[in-house]
């Protein structure tokens, strides 16, 4: 069933068939309409924020994203080894330097303890309280063991049916499950979860945000909190970042928790419906957050309830995996369903053509902060001379503003191997924070036709929005959330103001060896390469294992050159051979070994010192040449042998070649090295001609480096470079964290509307008495047609009377009057005279058909005209929203603006879909009720 082939009219008058076997239906659909006023308290939104992220769609066909382009302006560690002299450190750290590193360090240590309902104490005791029962549990035999999930869940149904609720009862059986299931994971997986493991799985159970070290076993840890809630048998979620993780996650983990009798299912992108069913009426279900997303969102597109494959997400206990990620990189990312839409393509190549001949600095000004262009005075009369037009603000000429905002945005800030790549002809967008390709995913509001245009690839057609919600609203539906990273305490703001969430920092099961050094600042981009490439030559003659991260594409491949003119063998990971990621990252801790990769957030794949026995010894026992066991048994032995010869080297040195503009992306690179104890070094080079630093105060370093005359090719020992840096990840930081905030803002009036059309469509599915759904939308459509021919005080006159009479007449198929010769002069008499005579008609109907066709044929006419209002509502909403900011310069509040004319087109919605349904049922030919006896 194909989201994207939809047929039915693009307003509210048409009706979509609705066979399951035709097509799929169109957006999403509510009961009734609400009564009017219903759905009223939606929350002002906010304009257009500056330098939103694209959208993500999922349209085999075509889909459009929907990304604006525009804006409005435990023991003490023993000591480490030295590091390599390759990686050279500063100067001595001033005396202020320390201080405030000694006051940050005594913060964080003082929030580590109070971060959490109860503080790391409390976890400590419940996990000794847990390990109590250890020993009692291990004298189970396997076939006792297992018996206890029965027992489980008698006591919980025993516990709720004296009153407790379902967490009140998970919790008195936590500490005896999480015992159970540790035990089970020792049999089965040959793993015993550390104390460290089962204090977050404590954590989750209670709803936190954990945060875990990379490495420190995220993956085993969730199956203590999974089982727990898998006993209480209303589903549980284990969201990861990409479908690899999710497939391995389910197959690993899904080990022990089948041996426990917990059935585990996982969704993929191309299941058919029947395999969706199954993998989500499992106990346990693992998939990715966009999966878990397009699902709830085709659901509430169907008509039929047999033919949705999700739960109540109300009733789930969702885990997320990587919760940083997914929760706060991607927010700015809604999800979105699309299908192709009508009319003729507009000229994209020739406003790209156009764009070829405006020059930044005259023609246009480009806000890189802020992700944005804007048309010069001169540059506009330059377009207007182009397109031969007078004024190309002028009414006539508005809807060419945002092609050419469009092509003069794709030339200025899209670059091909940084923000895109073109693949098989088509323009791939490459994610920002994993540097993994992003098919299916396309910007919004034709700036990705724009990109296509000026690429010379063929460009698809526009699209409109069938279904549409945000990372926050949809994460916001389940019952209960928990997650886990490896870098979560900086956000923890977020996860408080947005999510409700207490970040819990739980601490490692060895005490980190690695070394942190401080930042390399250089003077040119050059500078900086050449010094990272001479690094990474001695660190390579040592027999150190690199691993250097680069934000783009393009990077990675510069730094792959620079690396072959050295002669230096490498292997690089980035978008363009993401396929052999897991078998990269596997074998980046091999002695000499060097990898270039792109960024590291989410990869799910920790590196090993010595290299990765499992996965060598699967590559070589492929051909059939050798068994898995003999590979293994002699890999292992040699990836122990170099797992030695690394750690006497001083373990991975990390390189990162640039600074994020978030510092949890540079701590997840940065947390590669060291893991489990392990020795490991990093250190970030940083050019005052990297992004960063050019929007966010590299000016004032380089103008000052110039100043002193630190010598070319030096690094720049100075604190204010250092202070620089990091002042310029905070403004960063600052400056997303608004966007993000805006973004809640505006989608808080499109998640109010979205949630009163699915409470009623739900309603409708769900088969609630129709006859109450009929009378509110006779009343609705006939209150309509009254007050917009009304005169004032609720007085009709005769000409108002009689355009009523012909619009209710029409409305209702009546041949000849539908007053019957009365006269009115009360609007309120008229509309109950009305209303009671659509009443009396509709029973009439229901008389000659029979009750069950009617409800049947409503609830199909209803579902397919309230979802052609949804898309067109959300198309609406959109096109309000890219120009709101406009009525700024009019000395309007645009949030103001926007709040009053979503609600106003909401209501309008409303009226329509009333109206509509209330028509087509009068319509209707007798021989369609008679096909649905």
């Amino acid at each position: 069933m194909q989201i994207d082939r939809i047929p039915g009219s693009q307003g509210t008058g048409g009706i979509t068939p609705l066979r399951d076997g035709a097509s799929k239906p169109s957006a999403t659909g509510g009961d009734e309409p609400s009564p009017r006023g219903a759905g009223d308290s939606f929350t002002p939104a906010s304009p257009q924020p500056a330098g939103e992220k694209p959208h993500r769609v999922r349209n085999r066909k075509a889909a459009e994203d929907k990304a604006p382009v525009h804006a409005p302006p435990s023991p003490p560690a023993k000591a480490a080894p030295p590091p390599p002299t390759a990686i050279a450190t500063l100067e001595e750290p001033s005396l202020v330097s320390r201080v405030e590193s000694a006051v940050s360090s005594a913060v964080h240590r003082v929030m580590e303890y109070l971060t959490g309902a109860h503080g790391i104490s409390y976890y400590r005791d419940i996990t000794a309280s847990i390990n109590a029962l250890e020993p009692q549990v291990a004298s189970l035999s396997d076939r006792e063991l297992q018996a206890k999930t029965g027992e489980f869940k008698a006591r919980i149904a025993a516990l709720e049916a004296a009153g407790k609720t379902r967490e009140e009862a998970l919790g008195e059986i936590m500490p005896e499950a999480y015992a159970v299931m540790r035990e089970a994971d020792k049999r089965v997986l040959n793993m015993r979860p550390f104390d460290e493991q089962v204090m977050a799985g404590v954590a989750c159970y209670e709803g936190a945000i954990v945060e875990q070290k990379t490495g420190e076993g995220k993956t085993l840890m969730e199956t203590l909190p999974v089982y727990l809630n898998a006993i209480a048998g209303k589903g549980v979620h284990v969201v990861t970042a990409n479908e690899y993780l999710a497939s391995r996650d389910a197959e690993w983990m899904g080990k022990a928790l089948q041996f426990m009798g917990i059935s585990v299912g996982v969704i993929k992108q191309d299941m058919t419906t029947e395999e969706r069913i199954a993998a989500n009426r499992a106990d346990v279900t693992y998939g990715t957050n966009d999966e878990f997303g397009f699902q709830y969102l085709r659901d509430n597109l169907t008509h039929d309830r047999e033919t949705r494959v999700g739960r109540d997400l109300k009733e789930v206990f969702a885990l997320v995996d990587e919760v940083d990620s997914i929760l706060i990189d991607e927010a700015r990312t809604p999800l979105i369903i699309s299908r192709q839409s009508g009319g003729e393509q507009p000229p994209y190549e020739l406003f790209s053509e156009m764009a070829r001949y405006l020059a930044e600095g005259k023609d246009y000004a480009v806000d890189r902060k802020n992700h944005s262009t804007v048309l010069t005075e001169a540059g506009t009369a330059h377009v207007e001379k182009m397109l031969g037009v007078d004024n190309l603000y002028g009414e006539d000429n508005l809807h060419m503003v945002s092609f050419v905002r469009n092509a003069v945005t794709a030339k200025a800030l899209y670059r091909n191997n940084v923000d895109y790549v073109v693949k098989n002809g088509e323009v791939v967008i490459v994610d920002e924070f994993t540097g993994r390709l992003q098919p299916g995913r396309r910007y919004s509001e034709g700036l990705h036709e724009a990109i296509e245009a000026r690429e010379g690839v063929p460009v698809r057609p526009g699209t409109e929005t069938l279904a549409m919600i945000t990372y926050q609203n949809y994460f916001k539906l389940y019952g209960r959330l928990a997650g886990m990273t490896g870098t979560a305490q900086t956000a923890s703001q977020e996860f408080g103001e947005v999510f409700g969430k207490n970040v819990v920092v739980i601490p490692t099961h060895k005490p980190v060896a690695r070394q942190d050094l401080p930042d390399l600042i250089y003077k040119t981009e050059r500078e900086k390469f050449n010094a990272i490439a001479d690094n990474i030559v001695s660190l390579h003659r040592r027999g150190q294992p690199v691993l250097i991260g680069t934000r783009s594409i393009e990077r990675s491949e510069l730094l792959s050159a620079l690396l072959k003119e050295r002669g230096i063998p490498h292997q690089v990971l980035n978008a363009k051979n993401h396929t052999d990621e897991a078998a990269i990252i596997a074998q980046a801790g091999r002695p000499g070994m060097v990898t270039v990769a792109t960024n590291m957030a989410g990869r799910g794949v920790d590196i090993r010192l010595g290299g990765d026995p499992e996965k060598l010894a699967l590559e070589e026992s492929r051909g059939g040449k050798i068994s898995y066991a003999d590979a293994l048994a002699k890999f292992k032995g040699v990836c122990d042998e170099a797992k030695e010869q690394v750690k006497g080297l001083g373990g991975l040195a990390v390189i990162g070649s640039e600074r994020h503009e978030d510092r949890r992306v540079d701590d997840q690179l940065r947390g590669r090295a060291g893991r489990q104890g392990d020795p490991g070094v990093s250190q970030f080079y940083v050019s005052l001609e990297d992004e960063l630093m050019r929007l966010f105060g590299g000016d004032k370093v380089k103008r000052l480096a110039e100043k002193l005359g630190f010598p070319n090719g030096e690094p720049i020992k100075n604190g204010f470079a250092a202070k620089a840096v990091e002042v310029a990840q905070k403004r960063c930081e600052e400056r997303n964290l608004d966007i993000r905030k805006n973004l809640m803002r505006y989608d808080g009036v499109l998640n109010r509307q979205r949630e009163v059309v699915y409470e009623d469509r739900d309603a409708v599915i769900g088969g609630s008495d129709l006859g109450t759904t009929v009378k509110d939308m006779m009343a609705r459509a006939i209150e309509f047609i009254v007050e917009k021919h009304q005169e004032g005080a609720g007085k009709v006159t005769a000409g108002t009377q009689a355009a009523i009479d012909k619009d209710v007449a029409f409305l209702l198929d009546i041949q000849g009057s539908a007053l019957d010769g009365r006269q009115f002069t009360k609007a309120q008499d008229l509309t109950k005279h009305c209303t009671d005579k659509a009443l009396e008609l509709y029973h009439r109907r229901e008389e000659q058909f029979g009750r069950e066709a009617m409800s049947a044929v409503l609830k199909d006419v209803f579902l397919s005209i309230l979802d052609e209002g949804w898309i067109t509502q959300q198309t609406a909403l959109r096109d309000l929203r890219e120009g709101i900011w406009l009525r700024g310069y009019g000395q309007e509040d645009p949030d103001l603006a926007y709040f009053k004319e979503a609600h106003t087109l909401f209501e309008e919605m409303k009226d329509g879909v009333a109206t509509e349904t209330v028509r087509s049922l009068f319509h209707i030919p007798p021989r369609l009720f008679q096909l649905r006896k």
